[in-house]
Order: C-alpha cells, then structure tokens, then sequence
C-alpha cells in the first residue's frame, strides 16, 4: 500500500482513506463495493510492446512526488529524446527515429 508519509502529504486523504490509512470502500450500484485505487502492472492498463513508452509513462505515475521525476528529467527520457534525435535516440532499441509523431507507431488499440 501507499506510504503514510506520502498520505499524509494529500489534501484529500480523509475523502479517501481511514484513521488507519487503509482506503475507503466506495458502493457502486453497477459493480458493487470497490476498494480504490487498484493496483495493476503498466502493462495490463496499456496495450503498447514499446518498452520505453512504457517505461516512461510508469515513471510518470510513480504515486509519491518525492520520487516521481519532474518534467526536466521526463524530458530527457530515451523515449521524448526518441522524437527529437540524439545520443539516446541511436540506442532505441523500438525502432528508428521518427521526425514527427504523427509519423510514429505507438501500437495503440
């Protein structure tokens, strides 16, 4: 589960969790009781082979701030540099450099 530390830092952490810090049940009339929020593997929430993507956007979602990058190091992640040439883009192993990202293949649904 989260780090209490980390919820304590939330301005909304009695909208969604108890005393004890674990999450609050939330009743919904079409699925019933749901315990929020859930935990998947970035993989099972993003049909994508790019394993950079993928590594970038769980970068992105890392919960606690303290860890999660800010946007001048997201910016250097192999997979933006990926757009714009580059040493890290040489060493993509997904495939060449794509000028434009219309251009580009995320292998979306």
């Amino acid at each position: 589960m989260f780090p209490e530390s980390m919820i304590d830092k939330s301005r909304k952490k009695d909208h969604y969790f108890d005393t004890d810090y674990s999450p609050f049940l939330i009743e919904d009339p079409k699925y019933g009781i749901l315990r929020i929020p859930e935990n998947r593997r970035i993989e099972e929430a993003i049909p994508s082979s790019d394993s950079l993507f993928l590594d970038f956007v769980s970068q992105c979602l890392v919960l606690d701030p303290e860890k999660r990058p800010g946007a001048g190091e997201a910016i250097k992640h192999p997979w933006i540099r990926s757009f714009f040439g580059g040493p890290e883009a040489e060493s993509n192993p997904i495939g060449p450099t794509v000028g434009r990202l219309e251009d580009r293949d995320f292998d979306l649904p």
